[in-house]
């Protein structure tokens, strides 16, 4: 009977998953899973004529910190926080295997690691993983072959080839264009339709990339597959600017594709579209940066995850000609968030969806949460990121108890499980922002939590000045436990006074005043993948079904 209630619960919310998806995308992922058992049985040749254009494109950004060094012994990798060594013959395998190192191990077989690396380290290091990774043995997919680490490669070979093309020989340039021509044959048929999102969006950007920069019968295949798929995709921008997955980093991300594209086509293919959207993005990044520079963090993001907005804002001048200043105050009304800036200080709300519906694996149960920077140091934060793996750190990172805003034992704003699944969801019901100089007011209410314990509705006022925070938290409904989080970045002191919390900082003060009875807790926060820092969050229980709470800087060192 315990079984059969769990088989229960794990089908209906499998249902409530995937009753989202599109049939069409359904159907694809069961023609590429049926395509990569055919393959394994009989592999298709990849093989056909590819030489690197004269005029190929060089990088458009500058190379990333090396994430790999050769050494007197073999080669040290160092991803996602985390530093593993190899022999000579890099292990393509190295940090274990298993879903834990996945991740890790990707990171390995992207190769953005090589673009810092000398050209007889970068030219070794290709050949190995050519001869370690054949396209369609057992288990190819996992790492090395699927369609996204194939994305990310090829376009690091290509931009590296012309790069260091004047250091290396003929033959050998001629070697690894091929190699560049087997990577594109492939994904051409293997393109990641059955996800979307940014995935497709790194499939769109290695094919016109390589239209551009290989030479040979594919490539125009390539370039009107790229454009077709492209048109159709940038509506994965809203017309706010905000990418649809609504993770400041993800978005990053994809801005530097459309970026890269427009790069090596030269132009706009889209009479404009293109840049439209890119503008529109570009604007969306700076208006999601802290004083320090980083991105916000809400749903899956991290410091590190995506170039850094200034990058972002310069490339998308050099294409339009014009600055991408953040903005005082702002409203994205589909994207969901809004902000207000001063000086070195800023605030900025999620009031927006959860996500999109068909692909929610980025989303955190975050409606209503902030981050609160204070004269350029970010001082309430939202709980990051540490790992993509099943388990109790990925579960806290996506729900709303471990991000600044309501919620309560047994009530969420959805049903997260699994890596990236979301079943039950709750939906916006009432948002209004009203954008005033240095004033920013935000009301957002949500349908009801999901859960055991959940159908009560939240709402969410806040008021945002420069050196104060005033939030009204309702509920609908008596919810037991409820209570309202606000996780302080490491580098202040929280104490208890008598008049509620205090956070002290190096440049600011802030005290926190509330009706419910507020507590001090020990936590972490995530601000990268594989990192975890040590600090403190403040819970206020609720007493009954309303609660006020005033954020106020009682004093601050100007910078």
């Amino acid at each position: 009977m315990i079984e059969m209630g769990g088989f229960s619960t794990r089908a209906n919310r499998t249902w409530a998953f995937a009753r989202h998806i599109p049939p069409r995308q359904m159907v694809r992922r069961l023609a590429l899973s049926w395509r990569r058992q055919m393959e394994r049985i009989v592999a298709p040749s990849l093989d056909g004529p590819a030489l690197l254009a004269a005029d190929a494109p060089l990088p458009l950004f500058e190379p990333r910190p090396s994430g790999g060094e050769r050494t007197a012994e073999g080669w040290r990798f160092t991803f996602l926080h985390r530093r593993e060594a190899s022999p000579a013959l890099i292990d393509w395998r190295l940090g274990g295997v298993g879903p834990v190192n996945q991740l890790w191990r990707m990171n390995l077989h992207y190769f953005e690691w090589a673009e810092g690396i000398d050209d007889r380290a970068f030219v070794e290091a290709v050949e190995q993983w050519v001869a370690a990774n054949p396209p369609f043995s057992r288990g190819a997919s996992d790492d090395a072959w699927n369609s996204y680490a194939v994305s990310i490669r090829v376009l690091v070979w290509m931009q590296q080839l012309v790069a260091r093309r004047g250091a290396l020989d003929d033959a050998l340039v001629k070697l690894l264009a091929g190699q560049i021509g087997r990577h594109l044959r492939f994904l051409e048929v293997h393109l990641e339709t059955d996800i979307g999102g940014n995935h497709l969006l790194k499939n769109i950007s290695a094919l016109l990339w390589g239209s551009a920069a290989i030479d040979g019968r594919d490539a125009k295949r390539w370039r009107a597959t790229g454009l077709r798929l492209l048109r159709r995709e940038l509506t994965q921008f809203l017309p706010d600017g905000m990418h649809f997955e609504r993770s400041p980093s993800y978005h990053a991300q994809v801005l530097g594709d459309l970026l890269e594209i427009r790069h090596a086509l030269g132009g706009d293919p889209l009479g404009g579209a293109l840049d439209t959207v890119i503008g529109r993005a570009a604007q969306v990044v700076a208006d999601l940066a802290h004083p320090d520079g980083g991105p916000a963090l809400f749903g899956d993001a991290g410091l590190g995850m995506a170039r850094s907005p200034r990058v972002l804002r310069e490339a998308a001048r050099a294409i339009s000609g014009r600055a991408f200043q953040a903005r005082a105050v702002f409203d994205q009304p589909e994207g969901g968030y809004a902000g207000l800036r001063s000086a070195n200080d800023y605030f900025v709300v999620d009031a927006g969806p959860l996500g999109p519906d068909a692909l929610p694996g980025h989303a955190h149960g975050d409606i209503g949460s902030f981050e609160w920077s204070i004269a350029g140091q970010r001082m309430v934060v939202d709980q990051g990121v540490l790992t993509y793996v099943a388990g109790d750190a990925r579960q806290a990172a996506r729900s709303a108890a471990h991000h600044n805003t309501l919620a309560a034992p047994g009530a969420d704003q959805g049903d997260f499980f699994g890596s990236f699944r979301l079943g039950k969801r709750c939906r916006i019901v009432r948002r209004d922002v009203q954008c005033r100089d240095a004033e920013l007011l935000v009301t957002v209410e949500h349908s009801g939590f999901t859960g055991p314990a959940g159908g009560a509705r939240h709402y969410r006022r806040i008021e945002a000045r420069r050196d104060r925070i005033v939030i009204d938290d309702q509920l609908d409904r008596p919810l037991a436990g409820a209570a309202i989080s606000f996780l302080v970045a490491p580098g202040f002191e929280v104490r208890q006074t008598a008049d509620g919390i205090e956070l002290v900082g190096a440049d600011a003060t802030c005290a926190i005043a509330s009706d419910g009875e507020a507590t001090i807790e020990a936590a972490v926060w995530w601000p990268d993948m594989g990192v975890e820092r040590v600090t403190k969050r403040v819970r206020i229980a609720l007493a009954g079904r309303s609660c006020r709470t005033t954020l106020t800087i009682v004093a601050r060192k100007e910078s």
